[in-house]
């Protein structure tokens, strides 16, 4: 993530603008059914996760370390299932490529790989 902030390495290895107005519109093909699948799983989970996330998060619980590992992995879990279900969803419904909005698919599929890193560690210490 630390090519965002140095503009001339993004620009050298994400620029668009090389390609000419309408490149891309041959590869733009929306799936419809795949991205409401995604969107509808990603807010069922997210349903799912609210009533435990308040759960864990009252005093009476709080107080054990095993809550506060379980919540602050829940918390983790519900942002990363926005991103990767519900805004992946949208970008499969839209049929959007990387270069309809580079900033949003960089910080997404960094945020998406963080997610993953996290798991994998999570695993690892359990």
């Amino acid at each position: 993530m630390e090519v965002l902030f140095d503009r001339q390495e993004y620009d050298r290895l994400y620029n668009c603008s090389l390609y000419e107005q309408g490149y891309f519109d041959h590869m733009k093909v929306p799936n419809r059914v795949i991205g409401l699948f995604y969107i509808l799983s990603g807010l069922t989970y997210i349903s799912l996760y609210i009533p435990t996330i308040y759960v864990m998060a009252l005093p009476k619980y709080r107080k054990f370390s095993c809550y506060k590992i379980m919540l602050f992995l829940a918390v983790i879990d519900s942002i990363c299932l926005t991103m990767v279900c519900v805004l992946y969803g949208v970008f499969a419904y839209k049929g959007m490529v990387f270069c309809d909005s580079p900033m949003l698919f960089y910080v997404s599929g960094c945020i998406g790989t963080g997610k993953v890193v996290k798991s994998i560690l999570n695993l690892c210490f359990a």
